[in-house]
């Protein structure tokens, strides 16, 4: 049967923030885009403390998206992106991503930080489209050897919307 996925101005979705309780839905769905890029550790880590922000979008009960960033001082170093296969190019990583920057924004947070592997077009575009800029190279910086893309961007310091 085909399911239907509804765009993310639709009203059956909820963006959220994760906590604990979301555990097992985080864990899922890293094993299914990642290949289990975090340990079960490191997923209880980033959804109880305090320096780390974890936003989720949850449609028909099921947890389709996460954004996730470390808190340091006034910036927001982004970690972790992840979109379910089914509701890719739909607009829901951008969507959790800026979510993920507008709450950090309320924290006092003005610039935002990232690292993309140099061959992933499809994130680079997302980055891209959210107003990140290309601001270096780190050589080897993944486990298979990949260089990634060292982003930025810098968040208004007025009290408009990020």
């Amino acid at each position: 049967m085909n399911q239907t996925i509804f765009p993310p101005d639709s009203d059956l979705h909820h963006v959220i923030e994760l906590n604990i309780s979301h555990l097992d839905s985080c864990i899922a769905l890293d094993k299914l885009v990642l290949q289990g890029f975090w340990s079960k550790s490191h997923w209880e880590k980033e959804l109880i403390d305090p320096q780390r922000l974890c936003i989720g979008i949850i449609q028909y009960s099921k947890l389709i998206a996460i954004a996730s960033g470390w808190l340091v001082l006034n910036e927001v170093q982004l970690t972790l992106i992840e979109v379910h296969p089914k509701y890719r190019r739909k607009g829901f990583g951008q969507l959790v991503l800026s979510e993920l920057l507008c709450r950090a924004y309320e924290l006092g947070i003005r610039s935002a930080t990232l690292e993309v592997a140099i061959d992933n077009e499809s994130a680079k575009a997302l980055y891209r489209k959210c107003g990140f800029e290309i601001v270096g190279l780190r050589r080897g910086f993944y486990k298979n050897g990949k260089d990634a893309l060292m982003q930025t961007k810098k968040m208004p310091t007025e009290p408009n919307s990020p």
